[in-house]
Order: C-alpha cells, then structure tokens, then sequence
C-alpha cells in the first residue's frame, strides 16, 4: 500500500509484515510477480494489494494466485482505480499516451468498475465486502473504495 499506510503496519507488526513489488529495483522484502507468486499455498493471513491489478492483463490468474497463497479465513484488500459504468479494458491499446488516455495511467490496462470487479472476485473463491471509505489522510488513504476479500474454503 502506500509509503505511509505501510511505514504504519511495519511499525505494528514488524516481522510479521513483509512488502513486496513486482520491480526488482523497488526497497521492498520480497520481489513478486501477482501471476506467479513464489510463496507456499495458504501462506498469508492477511494481503494488501492497492494499485496493482489495474497493470496486470491476465487479472484472473492475479485473482487465484491471492485466492492460492491466502490462508483460509484470510483477508485479501484490494485497491483500484475505478470509474461509473463498465470495466474498460482494450489490450490493443499499447502505446503509453493512448493508455493514459483511455485508463488514466501510461501503463494500466483496464480501468474497473467497482462492483465488476467484486463480482470477478467472487468467482474467484472470494466472499467479497464492497466498502468506500472516506479520505484518512494519517492512514494514508483518499476517498476511496476497498475491496475486502475473504477466503472462506
């Protein structure tokens, strides 16, 4: 999540907390990549995944890889850019100015509409809570919506 959010939860569990990103040059504990997650199946109580599906073209293989590592009875949150009406996604859109153009974001692939998104989620596996949030800003957040995804089997 962000710097703050996650300068927050290092300091409340320490260990117990690990960071990740995909970018290898990034100041984190672990390097993964969302579709092919080197961790043992059932590893995680708990994953926070802001800002990420939105890069990723075969979010579905995204959504079992967290549904795979998540423990059972685990939480997965989840963040997004999102938008009224449809999901948008187009993966003929390749040059950077025109996916800034079309999802926000010069790398993005889609941009979600929330409820789409807890739908997929929940044919993942997930038992999902829609949850919008005001602006926290010690907490690091914007108004936003979360997705609070819970691994029930």
């Amino acid at each position: 999540p962000s710097r703050i959010l996650s300068r927050k939860l290092k300091q409340l569990f320490h260990e117990q907390y690990m960071t990740s990103d995909y970018d290898p040059s990034a100041r984190t504990d672990e390097h993964f990549d969302i579709t092919r997650i080197d961790a043992p199946a059932d590893r995680f109580d708990t994953i926070i995944c802001f800002h990420v599906l939105a890069h990723i073209p075969d979010d579905n293989k995204a959504f079992r890889e967290l549904y795979r590592i998540c423990r059972i009875h685990g939480n997965v949150l989840l963040q997004s850019p999102f938008q009224e009406g449809e999901t948008y996604e187009d993966f003929y859109i390749t040059d950077p100015a025109d996916r800034k153009l079309h999802f926000g974001q010069e790398d993005h692939v889609r941009i979600y509409n929330p409820t789409h998104l807890k739908q997929r989620l929940e044919e993942a596996g997930f038992t999902v809570d829609l949850r919008q949030y005001p602006e926290d800003i010690p907490m690091g957040l914007k108004e936003e919506y979360i997705l609070w995804c819970r691994k029930t089997r």
